[in-house]
């Protein structure tokens, strides 16, 4: 994995967390979004399912 060089320096500037924790939360927080997005698409799949389109 790559992060960019102004990233690391922000965090390391602007952080008591180490780079780990950082990354692992906003990873985590990416992650949540893709979960609640592949959610309500099979809501909506499901929906056009059962009532069409």
């Amino acid at each position: 994995m790559t992060v960019d060089d102004d990233l690391v320096e922000f965090v390391r500037g602007e952080s008591d967390e180490s780079m780990s924790a950082v990354v692992n939360a906003a990873l985590a927080g990416h992650v949540d979004k893709l979960r609640r997005r592949a959610a309500l698409a099979a809501l909506l799949a499901g929906w056009d399912e059962t009532w069409g389109q």
